[in-house]
């Protein structure tokens, strides 16, 4: 069984070759396979793969990461869209990998290996959260939670009682997309729409949003001084109303218009349809490098084999992870999940 089971999938690697060269081929990578031990290696593997087809910057062919969020080197429609909130200025310089966090509670003064170099873990005593659920987003939940209980105060901004807000000592109870007004944008082929996100009903019981609650904690730590300075003498409606007017927007809309229509809608110029990615690479490599060493695609990488790592060999390699489905593991726990929504994707025409 264990020889008919290869030979199949032997099979099915040719069958796949074979397609991939006689056919355009585009390979959609995911953050998926990049949250897991060794993951920058499936993803590093990847674009060895479509460099091999030899389709990198032809229509329809090469990779692309992040297609499903972020969208990385898409087609543009040359339109502004709104700009981000003033973050203003953030005397912390200290960083620290997000999959890190409970280490850093757990080992202050810790030296850790990061980006080639040595970085110390700061001493942390309190944790503000804000925008994203802490104990759903580390790997070793059981170890965060042994880290939160050394903590002198967990502050959480939430708006459902979720585990991170369980172990909070204060929860601000902040409103839901559903509860307040905001404004994105979007589009279907490039970001071409500005939408206006109206909210549905008024905010439930005393919860408020984060803009007001920072407001509030800025005029009980420092006064109106700080507050205005934190707010910049802005109102929240006034807030949304700066940032469409910094946009291409009010070419087409007044404020009051797009409020009430909802949205503002760019026309897309040829170009952008017409918009391949690395094409311009593909055709002249030299004045349109890449941000690589060499400004090409790496197969190899001098930079991360001089880190000297016995999981970095400055190429793609297969290392065998801890889980999955081929470990010793999986003989007493034989139950792999993998979220469906990032799973890789494979597009011939």
């Amino acid at each position: 069984m264990g020889v008919s089971n290869h030979w199949s999938e032997c099979r099915k690697i040719k069958e796949l070759a074979d397609l991939f060269v006689s056919k355009r081929t585009f390979l959609a990578g995911n953050w998926t396979m990049q949250r897991a031990q060794y993951g920058e290696q499936p993803d590093w593997a990847l674009i060895v793969l479509a460099s091999m087809i030899g389709q990198v910057g032809l229509s329809g062919g090469g990779f692309g990461f992040s297609m499903h969020y972020g969208g990385n080197a898409q087609a543009s429609s040359g339109a502004r869209i709104v700009p981000m909130i003033s973050q203003g200025h953030n005397s912390v310089k200290s960083v620290i990998p997000a999959s890190r966090v409970s280490e850093a509670i757990l080992n202050p003064d810790k030296e850790i290996d990061f980006m080639g170099k040595k970085l110390k873990l700061p001493k942390i005593k309190m944790i503000h959260n804000c925008g994203a659920d802490l104990l759903g987003h580390e790997a070793d939940t059981n170890e965060l939670i042994r880290a939160l209980r050394t903590l002198d105060c967990v502050i959480v901004h939430e708006s459902w009682w979720t585990p991170t807000a369980k172990f909070a000592d204060i929860v601000f109870v902040s409103t839901s997309a559903m509860e307040r007004d905001d404004i994105t944008f979007g589009g279907s082929y490039s970001k071409n729409v500005v939408y206006a996100m109206r909210k549905v009903i008024e905010p439930v019981y005393e919860s408020k949003d984060d803009y007001e609650i920072f407001g509030q904690l800025a005029l009980r730590i420092g006064g109106n001084e700080t507050e205005q300075k934190f707010t910049e003498s802005k109102s929240y409606m006034e807030w949304i109303k700066s940032l469409y007017e910094k946009s291409d927007g009010p070419t087409l809309k007044s404020f009051d218009q797009f409020w009430r229509d909802g949205f503002v809608e760019f026309e897309i110029p040829e170009n952008a349809r017409k918009f391949v990615r690395h094409a311009k690479f593909r055709q002249d490599p030299i004045n349109n490098k890449l941000d690589t060493e060499s400004g090409k695609i790496q197969i190899f990488s001098q930079k991360c084999a001089d880190f000297k790592r016995a999981d970095s060999k400055g190429h793609p390699t297969w290392f065998e992870p801890a889980e999955w489905l081929g470990s010793k593991m999986a003989e007493t726990y034989p139950f792999h999940l993998i979220s469906a929504p990032k799973i890789p994707c494979q597009f011939t025409a």
